[in-house]
């Protein structure tokens, strides 16, 4: 139909399958291992590195840039959202 939106997925280029995603199962000690990382983190952020990485993303998102591969590289390198972080 003309002027009709093409969605990948929605309503172009569907599979015939039935989508199947696979759900994590973790078990209890990775369930731990994890919250011990995070209560590490919440105590000893790298505000100086969460600094670097921001400007790091911010360069390529002022143009036309992938940004995905910085903040892929940036989001797990101690960024913090609890509490004020001021210096």
């Amino acid at each position: 139909m003309k002027g009709t939106r093409k969605i990948v997925g929605v309503n172009a280029y569907q599979e015939d399958k039935p989508l199947r995603i696979p759900i994590l199962q973790m078990d209890s000690a990775g369930y731990e291992r994890q919250l011990q990382r995070l209560a590490h983190l919440a105590q000893e952020p790298d505000n100086a590195r969460v600094d670097r990485r921001s400007i790091v993303c911010a360069s390529p998102a002022q143009g036309t840039e992938n940004t995905m591969p910085y903040l892929l590289d940036a989001g797990p390198r101690l960024c913090h959202s609890g509490g004020d972080q001021s210096p």
